[in-house]
């Protein structure tokens, strides 16, 4: 009985995680569909450690067709240092109403359709 309790957990949790990758997803494609189109530059690279080795966080810098400066760290790390090398410039797309709203053009929708996946097979193993 325990089981099923934990179980009905795990199957909420992965719904909850579900529906936020939904939400993420459509707001790529909204700001894919409306935003406005740069080249943003790594200004800097944060290192941390983690349980599987160091992580990468570059924060980047834009700036906006009205001159605006935008700085932003980015919302997800990488394990490669060189992926984002300091002064290399990664095609974004920005939300016009709100510029610190970027996406980059094509990996976080990766990441994003990879994770929905993943919850929609494990909400089906548990039984959601």
């Amino acid at each position: 009985m325990e089981g099923i309790f934990w179980m009905g957990i795990l199957a909420i949790a992965f719904l909850i995680l579900d529906i936020f990758c939904i939400i993420k997803t459509i707001e790529y494609f909204k700001i894919k569909k409306n935003g406005i189109c740069c080249y943003a530059k790594v200004i800097r690279l944060d290192k941390n450690f983690t349980r599987a080795g160091y992580a990468y966080t570059p924060w980047f810098e834009y700036k906006t067709n009205s001159g605006d400066w935008i700085t932003v760290r980015c919302e997800s790390s990488t394990s490669f240092k060189n992926a984002f090398p300091v002064g290399k410039k990664i095609k974004i797309y920005y939300d016009s109403e709100n510029p610190d709203k970027y996406i980059m053009d094509k990996n976080s929708l990766y990441v994003q359709i990879g994770l929905l996946f993943i919850t929609n097979i494990m909400l089906f193993c548990t039984g959601g």
